[in-house]
C-alpha cells in the first residue's frame, strides 16, 4: 500500500517464487511497476530519504524496493518516517 500499486499482482509474481534471471518473464515485472503510483512512491521516498528526487530516481528506488520486498518473501516495507540505513550509499559517520 505504500507505493499505491496492484496488489493481486505483487501476490501473483511472489506465489511464483521468482529469482533475479526470471523476475520479468512475460513481463510481468514490468507490468507490476506500471501499476505504482507514482506520486505515492516519489511522497514515500522523499519523506524516507529526506530529499527531493526526480522521476528516474523514484522509478530507481521504486524497482529496488520491489525486488527487495519480492526476494525476502514479503519482508516489511520501512516506514516512510524511518530513514534507511544505506541513504543512497553513503554511510552515516557517529562521533
Amino acid at each position: 500500500a505504500v507505493l499505491g500499486l496492484n496488489e493481486n499482482l505483487l501476490i501473483e509474481i511472489m506465489k511464483v517464487k521468482v529469482t533475479p534471471d526470471n523476475i520479468n518473464e512475460y513481463g510481468r515485472f514490468d507490468r507490476l511497476k506500471q501499476t505504482v503510483d507514482k506520486a505515492k512512491a516519489k511522497a514515500y521516498f522523499e519523506k524516507r530519504d529526506g530529499e527531493k528526487l526526480n522521476p528516474v530516481k523514484v522509478n530507481i528506488r521504486t524497482d529496488q524496493l520491489l525486488r527487495d520486498f519480492i526476494f525476502s518473501g514479503g519482508k516489511d516495507i520501512p516506514d516512510e518516517n524511518q530513514q534507511t540505513t544505506e541513504n543512497n550509499g553513503a554511510t552515516s559517520h557517529e562521533q
